[in-house]
C-alpha cells in the first residue's frame, strides 16, 4: 500500500479508502503475513525438543522466544510447554521464614 501511495503521490489513508470503496481489504495482506508468521513460530516451537533448540530454530534468543510464546499463548495459540532444564531449582512453593528473624519479635515490645 505504501508503494501505491508513493507512486500516486497520495497518502496511505487515501489509498486505503479507495481500496475499501472498491471492495478490497487493505489490511488483508498484513493479516495473512502475521498469521503465516504465527503458524511458522508454532510449528518450529512445537517441533523443538527444548527451549534452546526452539530459540535457535527461530533465530531468537531464549528470552525473546519465551516472551513471544507467552504473548502468542495469550492470543489463543496452542503451544507446548518446554521441559525444565536439568539443574534448575524446582518451582515448588517457597517455605515461609520463621518469625525469629523478624525485627518486631526481637524488640521486647
Amino acid at each position: 500500500m505504501t508503494e501505491i501511495a508513493r507512486s500516486l503521490h497520495i497518502s496511505k489513508q487515501v489509498v486505503s479508502v479507495h481500496l475499501r470503496d472498491g471492495g478490497r481489504d487493505p489490511a488483508a495482506r498484513d493479516g495473512q503475513s502475521r498469521r503465516a508468521e504465527r503458524d511458522q513460530f508454532a510449528a518450529l516451537w512445537n517441533a523443538a525438543a527444548d527451549l534452546g533448540a526452539a530459540a535457535t530454530a527461530l533465530g531468537l534468543t531464549e528470552c525473546q522466544a519465551v516472551r513471544k510464546a507467552v504473548w502468542l499463548r495469550a492470543t489463543g495459540l496452542r503451544l507446548k510447554y518446554m521441559p525444565r532444564r536439568p539443574g534448575l531449582p524446582s518451582r515448588g512453593r517457597r517455605r515461609r521464614r520463621s518469625p525469629r528473624g523478624c525485627w518486631s519479635c526481637t524488640t521486647g515490645a
